[in-house]
């Protein structure tokens, strides 16, 4: 993935159209901002330890 580009997913799994459809996503083309962080997982736990691997007291904060 270039630096100048982002993957981006939809937050509907197999009914959204994202980078897993069309590509990568040009950063220049980017009009918005995070404003919340949503899901935060940690990636040294394996997905197998959902629990876990639940990053609780990050979910729902806002992005500075």
């Amino acid at each position: 993935m270039p630096d100048s580009t982002i993957f981006v997913l939809g937050d509907n799994r197999d009914f959204s159209g994202d980078s897993r459809v069309w590509g990568f996503l040009p950063k220049k083309n980017l009009i918005g901002k995070a404003w919340i962080v949503a899901w935060s997982l940690d990636p040294g736990v394996p997905l197998k330890e959902f629990k876990r691997k639940l990053r609780q007291d990050r979910m729902f904060l806002r992005v500075k």
